[in-house]
């Protein structure tokens, strides 16, 4: 099952604590009392990372965690045969069995992320192009989606994802793509480690006139597989790393 492997048992440990850690930060933020929603990659590993973090966070299995195509990792052309998002362990078993074999009954449900504007992903022929675009683009998407849409005040998602898919937002060297606010230079975090842990705060509407960054636009043409067309705007106030 190298196309979709689990973690370790070390792996869910070290998935807990990263739990608590991110409960100790939402509380230290002053968002004790927000709601939080867990978002997952649907490869097994990122899958049982949310199910044993959210635990962490909320010291509760009754949970429901949501799965989106936009935060998996880059579909490589070894990955053509099996691959995670068509046949692995998600896509190929029945919520209830997944959840209590696979993911240690930490949770209540694992769905689909179905507010999402954005289609399904298409498997490419050989190796993924433009992942980092199709990676950005899909962070902008859940942005807006889940921030955007909520009457709340404040609201935390926790993101789980890949490595190599969290470079993207974190590398100032991706700042030509659209609505670049998310690579904004001072934001620079050098190499983070395959457990790292981020924090991202956004909010709602322009930002600040004494900053010099323009605000990002959430506005694109309606091409196929585009967000829709929005005059809302938001803009990212904040990057810490909580662990490394």
């Amino acid at each position: 099952m190298a196309y979709d492997p689990p973690i370790t048992e070390k792996g869910k440990l070290q998935a807990f604590e990263a739990g608590k850690r991110i409960a100790e930060a939402i509380k230290s933020e002053g968002y004790a009392e927000a709601p939080v929603k867990f978002i997952s990659s649907p490869f097994l590993r990122t899958l049982q990372t949310c199910a044993y973090l959210q635990e962490g966070v909320t010291n509760s299995t009754e949970t429901s965690i949501l799965v989106n195509e936009y935060l998996s990792q880059s579909i490589k052309l070894r990955m053509q045969d099996k691959n995670g998002l068509r046949d692995g362990m998600y896509a190929t078993n029945e919520r209830s069995h997944l959840i209590a074999n696979y993911l240690g009954g930490k949770i209540a449900s694992a769905d689909y992320d179905t507010i999402s504007k954005l289609p399904l992903l298409n498997i490419p022929a050989k190796k993924e192009k433009d992942f980092d675009k199709r990676y950005v683009l899909g962070i902008q998407d859940i942005i807006r989606t889940h921030f955007m849409n909520t009457t709340l005040d404040k609201l935390v998602l926790v993101l789980v994802s890949h490595h190599k898919a969290l470079r993207p937002l974190i590398k100032s060297k991706f700042k030509g793509l659209q609505d670049s606010k998310l690579m904004r230079k001072e934001f620079y975090v050098e190499h983070p480690s395959y457990c790292c842990t981020v924090q991202f705060k956004f909010e709602e509407g322009r930002e600040p006139v004494e900053s010099e960054q323009q605000p990002v636009k959430a506005k694109q043409g309606k091409k196929k597989g585009a967000i829709e067309e929005s005059q809302e705007e938001f803009w990212m106030k904040e990057i810490k790393v909580i662990y490394q």
